[in-house]
């Protein structure tokens, strides 16, 4: 069986100001991170002083695109749409890329890959992740 859904990579956003008694504080589109966060979209945070996924943009994009991915693996692809902004940036370019992808459904174990970089951390820590890694159904643990 096959399935067919649409993917895009993570949306990028800007940063606004909001106007406090202070003086002006800098801030995401806090509607617009609500709806990322409840669908758990992965974003890219731009320090640049726009707003570039609007509230309208982020709902349409969760919308159409049931997954965020950033990386094209073990797929085929069906079909790559671009969106093109108006709006010019130093540095690199406004597109927003929705892909169409064909996943097939594998047999056997689901298997996730974690990889992390740790330091100043007790062998103790890294003995109780371990096990608690296993005790949780981990296949295999590796630590370099």
């Amino acid at each position: 069986m096959t399935l067919s859904y649409l993917a895009s990579t993570p949306p990028a956003l800007g940063i606004g100001y909001i106007k406090m008694n202070s003086g002006k504080a800098t801030c995401l589109s806090l509607a617009t991170l609500e709806i990322l966060n409840k669908h758990r979209f992965r974003f890219l945070n731009m320090l640049i002083n726009v707003k570039l996924t609007t509230l309208i943009e982020a709902a349409l994009l969760y919308s159409i695109a049931k997954r965020v991915v950033g990386a094209f693996l073990s797929i085929t692809l069906i079909r790559i749409r671009y969106g093109i902004g108006e709006e010019k940036f130093k540095g690199f370019v406004n597109v927003l890329r929705v892909v169409e992808e064909r996943v097939f459904k594998a047999a056997g174990n689901k298997v996730l890959v974690l990889e992390t970089s740790v330091n100043d951390i007790s062998g103790e820590t890294i003995s109780y992740v371990i096990t608690k890694l296993f005790k949780e159904g981990a296949i295999d643990v590796f630590i370099i």
